[in-house]
């Protein structure tokens, strides 16, 4: 038996960008909820059951808890947690069984949390999803997810 894969999203944008960036217009998104802080949009050239959602959130924080404790903390501890999700739906098909079908759903999310000051910029959140990105990968320049999607990464060994 044969197998074939895919995502079922046929919108693609031509790029010379490493990142391609995505027309989220309603050429191909349709707003399947909007409202204050969150908008979540469906993919239009998806297959009806095997559409691709995005969440975009948006919401105000009390406070930013980070790992290692602040020795230095602003006057004011209110921040902004502002997140993208995208979720899919990888189908595998047989080419001879046309019985055989599997959807195999992922995502994944980015989440920025930030204080609220003139001090922290869009500059400072993109260096950081960049130092993000770049921690996804050994110092070759090798990705790194399969391993962690193994739980075979040897931090010690790096």
């Amino acid at each position: 038996m044969s197998l074939t894969q895919s995502w079922g999203v046929t919108n693609t944008t031509a790029s010379t960008h490493e990142v391609a960036p995505i027309d989220l217009g309603f050429s191909n998104y349709a707003v399947a909820t909007e409202d204050p802080g969150k908008c979540i949009l469906k993919n239009t050239t998806s297959p009806i059951d095997q559409v691709e959602v995005i969440a975009i959130t948006s919401n105000d924080l009390a406070s930013i808890n980070q790992e290692e404790k602040n020795q230095n903390p602003p006057k004011v501890n209110g921040g902004r947690l502002v997140s993208v999700k995208v979720e899919g739906k990888k189908r595998i098909t047989s080419t001879t069984d046309e019985t055989f079908i599997v959807d195999y759903p992922a995502s994944v999310a980015i989440q920025f949390r930030f204080a609220k000051s003139q001090y922290i910029t869009a500059a400072d959140l993109r260096m950081l999803l960049t130092r993000a990105l770049g921690a996804l990968q050994d110092a070759d320049g090798n990705d790194l997810i399969g391993k962690l999607m193994l739980q075979q990464l040897n931090v010690k060994a790096m």
